[in-house]
């Protein structure tokens, strides 16, 4: 039969294991906030190096739309 010894241990056990499932649980949660905020970081600077390119990409397309144009124009002054 089942004894008070029994049931005893059994609830300290499940005791235990419910305090260490809740630590788990804070480890867990704290080190998910903490790896947020290193991801954050990490992808504003990812879109800050995007950008640069982007805006360096902007800048060597619009150069060469200008030159473009002035050799366009050289040809059209040469034609007439």
């Amino acid at each position: 039969m089942i004894s008070v010894a029994m049931i005893v241990q059994f609830l300290m056990v499940a005791a235990l294991l419910g305090a260490a499932a809740v630590l788990g649980y804070v480890l867990a949660a704290r080190r998910v906030q903490e790896d947020s905020g290193t991801q954050i970081v990490m992808v504003s600077g990812e879109m800050m190096r995007l950008r640069r390119r982007l805006a360096d990409a902007e800048r060597r397309a619009d150069s060469a739309e200008a030159a473009l144009s002035r050799e366009r124009r050289r040809h059209r002054a040469r034609a007439v």
